[in-house]
C-alpha cells in the first residue's frame, strides 16, 4: 500500500463517521420535531419528518443491510416533492 492510498483511507475513515453523526443528529431532529437546522435545507425540504426518517434509514443502511437504504432514499426524495397538508 502506497503512502497516498494510506492517507486516502485515513481521510475516508475520518470523514464517514463525522457524516454519520451529523446525519443522525439532523435526522432525529427532523423526524421528532419536524424542524431542520440550516437555512439551505429548510428552503428545499418541504416535509422534514419524511426527510428525517429517510436520513436515519440511509445511515442505518450504511452499517447494516443495503435493503434498509432503499426506502430511506425514497423518503428523502419524497420529502423534497411532497407538500404538507394542513
Amino acid at each position: 500500500m502506497s503512502a497516498a492510498a494510506g492517507l486516502m483511507a485515513l481521510a475516508v475513515l475520518a470523514v464517514l463517521p463525522a457524516l454519520a453523526v451529523a446525519g443522525v443528529v439532523l435526522g432525529v431532529q427532523a423526524a421528532l420535531f419536524g424542524h431542520i437546522s440550516g437555512r439551505w435545507l429548510r428552503r428545499r425540504v418541504r416535509e422534514p419528518r419524511f426527510w428525517g426518517a429517510g436520513v436515519l434509514l440511509l445511515i442505518a443502511g450504511w452499517f447494516t443491510a443495503a435493503e434498509i437504504a432503499v426506502p430511506g432514499t425514497g423518503l428523502v426524495a419524497s420529502a423534497y416533492a411532497v407538500t404538507a397538508r394542513s
